[in-house]
């Protein structure tokens, strides 16, 4: 019996090109909806619902918002040019030569809660790394306020909410095995 429901799974050790949800193998069975950039879902075409709203709700139970999200959600913050948002060194010297990160094939970008869904900044000059700001900073870089307080109202609202309780609805409809 298919499932209804999945989290995701270490991709490089799990057989390539088979449902998740149906077990159907084939070349249908290509996208990989990533939590990281090793775990995923793998679903067929019939199944692409289904895991993306699983794997959006396995990152509200983690407490994960990825960027690109954002950036739909407030395209202000996406629009901010690379080497321009300020932040607040440790010396605590305002430096305005940051960027918001974007997720690559390589490396999945998210807000975190274990951050207190702190911006992420990659930093340029003399200090260069990471770092991360509050959000109401962003208005510092010109992003509007409203479009802060959207994100904001997301965030508290749980960003991914939608998808954690129909995967819950789902779930719970979910066939047990005996």
């Amino acid at each position: 019996m298919p499932l209804v429901c999945s989290n995701p799974l270490d991709i490089v050790w799990k057989e390539r090109h088979v449902c998740d949800y149906c077990k159907t193998k084939g070349s249908d069975v290509k996208t990989t909806y990533s939590a990281e950039i090793w775990w995923g879902i793998q679903a067929c075409k019939t199944h692409a619902d289904w895991a993306r709203r699983d794997i959006r709700a396995w990152w509200e139970k983690q407490g994960w918002i990825r960027i690109e999200d954002v950036f739909e959600l407030c395209p202000e913050i996406a629009a901010i040019p690379e080497k321009t948002v300020r932040w607040v060194d440790y010396m605590k010297h305002s430096r305005d030569d940051g960027s918001i990160p974007r997720s690559t094939v390589g490396e999945m970008v998210f807000l975190r809660k274990c951050m207190d869904y702190r911006m992420p900044v990659y930093t340029h000059g003399v200090y260069h790394g990471h770092a991360f700001i509050d959000l109401p900073e962003l208005a510092l870089s010109g992003v509007s306020q409203e479009c802060i307080e959207r994100l904001q109202a997301k965030i508290s609202a749980g960003f991914y909410k939608d998808d954690f309780d129909a995967y819950l609805l789902a779930k719970e409809q979910e066939p047990t095995s005996s």
